[in-house]
């Protein structure tokens, strides 16, 4: 089951193996991070959501791009932006369901975002922080400006 609609369900591994434990399949880092910025309430929010047929998953990420530019417009304004969690995904229907992903990004209130992961067996949420990438400006993977995070988007 992937660890369930939100990734909160543990998968299994060898308790002692460390490199078993810190790389996690990405909807527990997901289900984790929103554990540690929001409460177990909104993490595990999902299973009823998704279980009682009124909400359905969004497809594409227009309506997400205009909500994030309105909240940023705003922060703009006001000097400051609001910290807000944003758990997303990319699903697969068929065989291929296993392939699905999520992540989390996290509005900064410096107008910054996090994008936050890991993909097991590749790499842990720790050493996705690290990652190198010269085509962002703060010069790592995980921390994105609104305009880079828009780009990712599209």
């Amino acid at each position: 089951d992937f660890g369930g609609p939100d990734g909160h369900v543990p998968e299994g591994g060898e308790f002692f193996n460390l490199e078993t434990i810190r790389v996690t399949r990405c909807s527990t880092t997901s289900s984790a991070l929103t554990v540690y910025f929001c409460g177990t309430g909104v993490a595990t929010n999902r299973d009823l959501v998704l279980g009682s047929g009124r909400k359905s998953p969004n497809i594409g990420t227009d309506t997400f791009r205009e909500y994030l530019s309105c909240r940023f417009g705003e922060g703009v304004k006001k000097g400051s932006h609001h910290r807000s969690v944003y758990r997303l995904g990319v699903g697969c229907k068929d065989s291929m369901a296993g392939m699905s992903h999520v992540w989390v990004v996290v509005a900064q209130p410096d107008g910054n975002f996090y994008w936050l992961q890991s993909f097991i067996s590749h790499y842990s949420l720790a050493t996705w922080m690290k990652k190198k990438d010269s085509s962002t400006k703060s010069g790592v993977a995980g921390v994105l400006t609104f305009n880079e995070l828009m780009g990712k988007l599209d």
